[in-house]
């Protein structure tokens, strides 16, 4: 539901269907657009299952295989109701997976006992460490951890590239 409209989700579902085997469909939801450059938590039961059936419906699929959970700071609504419905939308074989995203240990720790978290990811790379600590956290359970860079970073760097795919000038490094 970050993506807005689910323009690119529908585009999937157009060009990229029928799915090989050995494709891994990957969903991000709980961050709304309000518009242009404008998003806000958006984690009501409600939403996650209208989210989620918007993206099953725009990329043809029965089930999505990992649908993380992203940034669990929504004032109005408690995570276990937001947690609790994704359980729910597994059982109906709507999810294989559940992930979190920019979720605090705490917030981990407190969604561990409503499912299996399938995978972790939070911002952590060369120059942003911040998460570091709760690595641990992760790894004792074997929780996946899903690095992601800064925001903006990739476009950055395909600028830099021109857009080849080669590798990043030394002076953007």
């Amino acid at each position: 539901d970050a993506d807005g409209r689910g323009g690119t989700e529908a585009r999937i579902g157009r060009s990229v269907r029928p799915y090989k085997g050995g494709v891994v469909i990957a969903r991000k939801g709980g961050y709304g657009r309000e518009g242009p450059k404008k998003g806000k938590p958006t984690l009501g039961p409600e939403h996650r299952r209208a989210a989620l059936d918007g993206s099953l419906k725009r990329l043809k699929l029965e089930h999505i295989d990992v649908y993380q959970l992203h940034n669990a700071a929504d004032p109005m609504v408690p995570l276990a109701d937001s947690i609790g419905e994704l359980a729910i939308m597994q059982s109906e074989g709507k999810i294989r997976h559940i992930g979190v995203s920019n979720f605090s240990v705490a917030q981990l720790t407190e969604a561990r006992p409503i499912i299996a978290v399938g995978s972790v990811q939070t911002r952590y790379n060369l120059g942003d460490r911040a998460s570091e600590a709760g690595l641990t956290e992760y790894e004792k359970p074997g929780i996946p951890f899903l690095p992601r860079p800064p925001p903006g970073q990739s476009s950055r760097h395909a600028e830099a590239r021109g857009g080849d795919g080669g590798p990043v000038p030394a002076r953007t490094r």
